[in-house]
This record gives structure tokens, sequence and C-alpha cells, in this order.
């Protein structure tokens, strides 16, 4: 098991996916794919060729999660 990393995020903007999970690209942290079912999100990156993306949820509330890489 890889040890987890906590990773410094660009600006995201979290009204735009708020309650969404996002597949995040490595190395830029670009959006590559988008959704509020996490299994759909990873079936779209990994069709886009993105196997093993960043995940990061976007809360509904202003409250904030730890994006784990």
């Amino acid at each position: 098991m890889e040890k987890e990393q906590i990773i410094e995020m660009p600006p995201i903007d979290e009204g735009k996916y708020r309650g969404e999970w996002l597949a995040l690209e490595h190395g830029t942290h670009k959006v590559v794919a988008h959704g509020t079912i996490l299994k759909d999100v990873m079936a779209e990156a990994k069709e886009k060729g993105y196997n093993d993306p960043i995940i990061h949820g976007v809360p509904k509330t202003d409250i904030h999660f730890i994006t784990i890489e």
C-alpha cells in the first residue's frame, strides 16, 4: 500500500463543482472528469487515459476535505 500524501491544491472553482467528485491529472492538477458518482468519474477519467488520477471531493457546504494522492 502506498503512503498517503497531502498535496497543495491549486484554486478550484468550488461553486462550479459543489457536491461533486473531481479526477485531477497528476502534475498539472487539471480537472479531467467530474460528477456526483465517484464510480462514473473514475470510469470517465479512465476512458480519457487517466488510469490513476488524483481524486478530490468538493463538499456541498463550506466544510473542506483533504485530498489524497
